[in-house]
């Protein structure tokens, strides 16, 4: 069986209010009618495989570890050529993040300052997407090993992107 992962938005394009709140994500059928407003369907191009089985607080406790992403089968093709790459964007589904907090203590660490959600990579979005920048250190087949990805086991990812620029943190 197939997981599709679906984004509610709450606001039609001309930006008046639903009247339902789509916020978060169902699995399951696109519901038949959302009412002035639309659903975006995103379906996972493969999982993360790391030995992180639960959301971590701090981002930086994956610097330095290596994690998998098994690309599904009907998209391996899409990897071709990839190994010419030695960084990538990876983006990546925060699915198991509950609900969202625009302003939080970075880290959950209440000794910092508070600060709105789009300053932190905080995994509560109003739209649970993230992004990392990786290391290739690897493809064998379907597989790719890299360094660095913030994302725990089973995540589902969303896309693979080259990084050809360099990046400034």
């Amino acid at each position: 069986m197939q997981t599709i992962y679906y984004i509610g938005i709450r606001y039609s394009l001309s930006g008046e209010s639903s009247g339902r709140d789509l916020r978060g994500w169902t699995r399951g059928t696109l519901p038949e009618e959302v009412s002035g407003g639309r659903m975006i369907e995103f379906v996972p191009v493969g999982f993360v495989e790391n030995d992180f089985t639960g959301i971590q607080d701090d981002p930086d406790v994956f610097k330095g570890t290596v994690s998998r992403i098994r690309v599904k089968d009907e998209y391996v093709d899409g990897l071709f050529r990839i190994e010419n790459y030695g960084r990538l964007y990876v983006i990546f589904v925060f699915d198991k993040a509950e609900g969202y907090r625009l302003v939080i203590h970075p880290r959950g660490d209440r000794s910092r300052p508070e600060r709105g959600v789009f300053g932190t990579r905080a995994p509560y979005r109003p739209n649970p997407i993230g992004l990392a920048v990786v290391e290739l250190l690897g493809v064998d087949g379907a597989v790719l090993t890299v360094r660095d990805l913030d994302a725990i086991d089973g995540t589902p990812v969303l896309d693979i992107k080259p990084c050809e620029d360099p990046v400034v943190y």
